[in-house]
């Protein structure tokens, strides 16, 4: 995927305008998809170009351009999987938005290169919530 830097696209636009079968197809395709198809790159390859400028390394680079397909990562698909699992938990638990917020993209993979079985990550999904509490109750904030 590439973003073409110059290049003007037409603004999307907004669902509200879109006929009811255009939003039907939309509700097919996932979020960064729907990106890639009206930008012309999606928020992964964007975050990636954004953390190249700031110099920032190689692996974490990596890790943010490719969290939606860690196995593409190479040869930083450790890290990489342990971001994707990350963004998986945090969309479980309530931080993102969209019908796809708990998209398996990605996921599978991350599982498989960290060599964890399917059984373990609702323990993670628990453990998560409870850390979660903890540092919200802290840092005396609402749960």
């Amino acid at each position: 995927m590439s973003c073409n830097r110059g290049e003007r696209r037409p603004i999307p636009t907004p669902a509200s305008n879109l006929h009811p079968n255009e939003l039907k197809g939309l509700l097919s395709i996932r979020r960064f998809e729907i990106e890639a198809k009206l930008l012309g790159c999606d928020h992964a390859e964007v975050g990636g170009r954004l953390l190249e400028r700031w110099k920032l390394p190689e692996h974490l680079v990596a890790a943010v351009r490719y969290h939606h397909q860690p196995a593409a990562a190479t040869p930083h698909e450790r890290l990489t999987a342990c971001v994707t699992l990350g963004n998986f938990l945090a969309y479980f638990m309530g931080q993102g938005y969209g019908h796809h917020s708990l998209s398996l993209t990605g996921r599978d993979q991350a599982m498989t290169i960290l060599k964890l079985s399917p059984e373990r990550l609702p323990r993670f999904m628990d453990e998560a919530f409870e850390k979660v509490k903890a540092v919200r109750s802290l840092y005396g904030m609402a749960s």
